[in-house]
């Protein structure tokens, strides 16, 4: 019985037949020249998308970030209230505190009929930061008594990241491939009122 169900789990973690799905809903999201995008936090290994994307990440410094803003605070995002066509937040929610803040963030600046493009962690590795390996004492806070940059808090299910943006509407949500979930969803576009 625990072979059968080892086997299903790296059924998920490897490839996953979804994986082609998840480029393609990234290419169909952002081939507008005219759109504006945020991209969440870039891959140590990556730069900016291109020059109509705006970067942010709360603790990486180098020169393709943009804004050195948390996504879970409010009050440095809302200058960009309801200004991106699309926000790209790959690998990110699981390293933040609270996720809640951070998908509410995603919905407020979003204009509306806006999509939010998430990838978040179900069976993963823990991952705290890029510093961190096996060696290191899971519960070492350092001199700060706060975690490392990029803590690792949280894995998803596809509820529960529905939960997380269930003030938008659903385009996608499925399974892909190195243990994660993606979900896809729009801003709702407000009504006009009847006069």
């Amino acid at each position: 019985m625990w072979d059968l169900k080892l086997r299903q789990v790296y059924n998920i973690v490897l490839e996953h037949p979804n994986d082609t799905k998840r480029t393609e809903w990234f290419n169909k999201l952002t081939n507008n020249p005219e759109h504006k995008y945020l991209q969440v936090g870039v891959a140590p290994w990556a730069g900016k998308y291109g020059l109509n994307w705006t970067s942010i990440d709360k603790y990486d410094f180098r020169p393709c970030i943009d804004y050195n803003f948390d996504i879970c605070n409010w009050g440095e995002m809302e200058i960009f209230e309801g200004q991106f066509d699309l926000v790209q937040c790959n690998a990110i929610l699981e390293h933040v505190k609270n996720p809640f803040d951070a998908a509410n963030t995603i919905i407020k600046i979003l204009k509306p009929g806006g999509v939010a493009y998430v990838e978040v962690p179900f069976i993963q590795p823990y991952h705290p930061h890029g510093d961190w390996d096996e060696t290191m004492p899971i519960l070492d806070l350092g001199d700060s008594g706060r975690a490392p940059h990029g803590g690792d808090y949280w894995r998803f299910t596809p509820q529960g990241v529905r939960e997380l943006f269930k003030d938008l509407d659903v385009l996608d949500l499925f399974i892909c491939s190195q243990g994660g979930v993606v979900f896809v969803g729009s801003k709702k576009v407000p009504e006009e009122g009847i006069l």
